[in-house]
């Protein structure tokens, strides 16, 4: 066997042996960096590349490899050769049987599962055979799953003790007897997704903080039944080493996000989209006791203003992804001019609908030295412009979406797209018009 130079750019490189007699670790390493689909074709030619193939598979997701057509006869074979998963996505594969999948094997070493939007039924025999043959749980995602018991999420809890992530949004009949014995049962867990469950309450929120204080990723966003009090930001203001909040369409105002920021200043990750009742205030609280915040989602908070804004940049100085996105007149020039020389490591800004911002605005922004990531959807008053400012400045430019922008037209686009050479269309549409 022989690679010409003249298709690496390499020097020749020649191996005159029988193929089959190349290490086996060799052979494991080559396999292991094709794709998936690639690998199970390879896993045909014979029995040693099967062997190797199925050693070299640590991960598998079966929408991303184009598998979650398949049914569970299908699958359940390929499954079987695949002990060694470490990495295991069922999500929204409607046509499996999750149950006659997990019947048929065990995977001692997995440690992230997706079972997300999938038929699932309520029964107790089906959880014991599904999380009696993952030990080594970590992460967890069972969320849509409308009909959930509290029976079975106890279930989960002892049989996956590991269990350190736990994604439950869209649960609806959880209720705080099950937030208890999840929580007793899994000492380790740090991570919790409630989005959309509606029967998690106050009572659940102060369960969490008492069983699970080292909490470090909590969503309930849509948990409706969460934060009209000030005593819900009491229970969330116990959670010392809380790295990432979202609290996205409730109810929260600025008593409460004062608790939270006093109590919670470890936070790198804020998401308040739609807390109608939050002013800048709120924003200054962050400011003064968040200084390691990272990401903040203001997405239509419309009792915020520009002052806010400039408060928030001034005291976070480490934000770098900021969503003010919905503010409709609120968001002018005169910000995203102040933005570059007070806001230097932000890399991702989203200005969704922000009717007032003009060329001027986006000619400020290219100069920010480390822009990645730019979102003007429907910024109808920006124009080719705009757009020929960023390819003269923002060369390290990655994605851009200009939808619902009427002025901008393909010439200025594909300046832009020659002067960035990170933007790149035709693999993924990081320019959307």
């Amino acid at each position: 066997m022989s690679i010409s130079p003249e298709l690496t750019g390499l020097d020749c490189v020649s191996y005159h042996g029988n193929i089959l007699d190349i290490p086996r670790e060799l052979l494991d390493h080559i396999l292991s960096l094709l794709p998936v689909p690639c690998r199970l074709r390879a896993a045909r030619v014979c029995r040693l590349f099967q062997l190797s193939a199925w050693r070299a598979t640590r991960e598998l997701d079966l929408q991303e490899h184009r598998l979650s057509l398949l049914n569970s006869s299908q699958i359940i074979p390929l499954l079987q050769n695949l002990p060694h998963l470490r990495r295991l996505s069922l999500k929204r594969c409607f046509k499996l049987d999750i149950k006659e999948i997990f019947l048929g094997n065990y995977f001692p070493d997995l440690i992230d599962l997706d079972i997300s939007g999938t038929r699932l039924q309520n029964s107790t025999e089906e959880a014991e055979i599904i999380f009696s043959r993952v030990p080594s749980l970590e992460e967890l995602n069972i969320g849509l799953f409308d009909s959930m018991s509290d029976s079975y999420i106890e279930i989960i809890g002892t049989r996956c003790p590991k269990l350190r992530r736990l994604w439950i949004g869209g649960c609806r009949d959880i209720s705080v007897e099950g937030i208890r014995l999840i929580s007793s049962s899994c000492s380790n867990l740090i991570n919790f997704n409630f989005c959309a469950c509606y029967q998690f309450n106050s009572e659940c929120l102060r369960v969490l903080a008492e069983s699970c204080p080292n909490t470090v990723c909590l969503d309930v966003s849509s948990c409706f039944g969460v934060l009209d009090n000030v005593c819900d930001a009491l229970y969330i203001a116990r959670l010392k080493m809380l790295k990432r909040l979202s609290v996205r369409y409730l109810n929260v105002t600025d008593e409460s996000m004062r608790l939270i920021a006093q109590g919670c200043t470890k936070l790198e990750y804020l998401n308040t989209g739609y807390c109608e009742r939050l002013s800048d205030l709120s924003l200054a609280y962050v400011a003064d006791h968040c200084s390691e915040m990272k990401s903040v989602n203001l997405w239509r908070c419309c009792g915020l203003t520009e002052r806010g804004v400039k408060v928030l940049l001034r005291g976070c100085r480490m934000i770098r992804s900021l969503d003010i996105s919905c503010w409709g007149n609120e968001i002018s020039d005169e910000l995203l001019k102040w933005i570059p020389s007070n806001a230097p490591n932000l890399d991702r800004l989203q200005l969704q609908e922000s009717v007032a911002v003009t060329d001027v605005g986006i000619a400020a922004l290219a100069t920010l030295p480390k822009l990645r990531h730019l979102d003007i959807y429907r910024c109808d008053r920006v124009s080719n412009d705009g757009i020929f400012a960023l390819g003269h400045h923002a060369t390290q430019l990655r994605v851009l979406n200009c939808s619902g922008c009427p002025r901008i037209e393909f010439q200025s686009l594909n300046y832009l797209c020659s002067r960035c050479p990170m933007l790149v269309p035709q693999s993924e549409t990081t320019v959307k018009v």
